[in-house]
């Protein structure tokens, strides 16, 4: 899950819709759960629906960018009874790791050694969004799930392609960029390309909002350290 930056507090707003062309400029058209490209909504972090947060309807720290998929899944549970995971707050690119065999995401602690982080993450991919829910109510594939295979397929093509003349030039680099923004899902083409900084630094800088202290800008890899 790409950490994201909104930026200089936005505001005031007499409805919440008009923080959306904001939130697209610093955030990018993508879903800041499941990273896949969409026409966002404005999404509440602590809902809008529960009467406890109704006085954040209008806040701009209380906002995020979520595609449909993400937002009827999310829709009025509570975020705060129990700890989970957002990226404008977390280095959620170290809380969470992409498994490719699986097509799932995971949560990148060891349930043994780090019993709360892994349960916060663990939270946040099942109870709050169901990430990795195949089908959805009426039998169909998830559009999440379908989506993110063919971000792997296109990821790993790109790979093979680049890498078959090494070094990647400049022009290489940009080729990926253009694919991997036209396909979203950051983290995937971040895992993909793991071993080729420069590739990684420049997914980086290119994807809009990316919180950029999240990452090593040596290797382009994720600190890790969830406080960030």
């Amino acid at each position: 899950m790409r950490p994201v930056d909104k930026g200089a507090v936005q505001g005031p707003f007499t409805d919440h819709r008009q923080a959306r062309d904001l939130l697209i400029d610093q955030l990018g058209d993508y879903c800041c759960y499941c990273e896949r490209p969409c026409d966002p909504d404005v999404e509440h972090v602590e809902p809008k629906g529960l009467p406890q947060y109704t006085y954040r309807t209008l806040d701009w720290d209380n906002f995020l960018l979520d595609c449909s998929v993400c937002n009827r899944q999310k829709w009025d549970d509570d975020p705060r009874v129990l700890l989970h995971y957002f990226p404008h707050e977390v280095n959620t690119a170290y809380a969470f790791r992409y498994d490719e065999a699986s097509n799932e995401v995971v949560s990148n602690f060891n349930v043994s050694t780090h019993p709360n982080e892994h349960g916060a993450a663990e939270r946040t991919i099942a109870s709050l969004i169901d990430l990795n829910r195949r089908l959805d109510s009426d039998g169909r594939p998830d559009r999440r799930w379908k989506k993110r295979r063919e971000a792997w397929q296109a990821a790993r093509k790109a790979r093979q392609r680049h890498l078959s003349n090494l070094p990647i030039s400049q022009k290489d680099i940009e080729s990926i960029r253009a694919l991997a923004l036209a396909t979203g899902f950051f983290s995937i083409w971040l895992t993909v390309f793991q071993d080729q900084p420069a590739v990684c630094l420049d997914l980086i800088q290119a994807f809009p909002g990316t919180r950029q202290a999240c990452f090593d800008l040596a290797t382009g890899l994720p600190v890790p350290d969830i406080h960030l």
